[in-house]
Formats: structure tokens, sequence, C-alpha cells
């Protein structure tokens, strides 16, 4: 199935949904007075309110201005975009290099700049004092 099928079977789906009657609309107009029309408890809310400040005791130094935290957003972004770039560098760097020495054969004179025993401690390094 090919995403043009896929895309118009959601499509016909998301109308099915939005068109469907299963939502109930039936509600009971007393019940709805009743809400609309109750005394708000006034009490109960400050005793949460005062339980909840003391629980969460939030103190001035928690709070960040706004150009504190435009500040520091735009440095993870710089920080972010940063090491995004090295890793494309990085990856950019190995593939010129693999793309030189493979067809030129060359294997053998790149790999002889790697470290002795490569990156793996095998028994048989280890056992010639090769780490």
């Amino acid at each position: 199935m090919d995403s043009v099928e896929r895309y118009k079977k959601r499509k016909l789906k998301r109308e099915q949904i939005l068109n469907s009657t299963t939502i109930d609309t039936q509600y009971n107009q007393e019940e709805v007075n009743a809400l609309l029309y109750a005394k708000v408890d006034t009490s109960l809310i400050e005793q949460t309110s005062k339980i909840m400040d003391e629980h969460y005791k939030f103190d001035h130094d928690f709070f960040v201005s706004r150009d504190e935290a435009k500040e520091f957003l735009d440095q993870f972004k710089k920080d972010f975009n940063q090491e995004r770039f090295n890793k494309l560098i990085q990856d950019c760097k190995n593939d010129v290099i693999k793309n030189i020495t493979i067809p030129f054969g060359l294997g053998g004179v790149v790999a002889s700049f790697d470290k002795r025993g490569g990156n793996v401690d095998t028994i048989h390094n280890v056992r010639q004092d090769i780490y």
C-alpha cells in the first residue's frame, strides 16, 4: 500500500469519526442547573491552596525570568547545532577516507596508522602484551 492510499484511508476514517453521531449529547438539564447554580466552597479552595503552597514552597530563586529562559534555550540550540555539525563533519571525513582508500587499494596504508591491536583486547593480543 503506497502513501497516497494510506492518506486516503486516514482521511476517510477521520471524516467518519467527525461525522459520527456516537457522541452522546443527551444530558439532564436539572443536573446542569444544579452545577451551574451551586455555591462555591471558598474555604475549601483556600484550604487547598494553603496546603499546596506549603507542600510546594516556591522560593524566589526558583523562578526564571523570560530573558534567562530565552538565553538558556538559545545556548542549548547553539550547542546542539554545534554537536550535530561536528558529527556531520566527522561522518564526512570518514566517508571521504573510505571512498578514497577502497578504490585505490590503500586500506593497508591507512590501517597502519590505526593503533596497534585495534579497539578490541582479544585473548591473542593480551597474551602478546598488545592492548
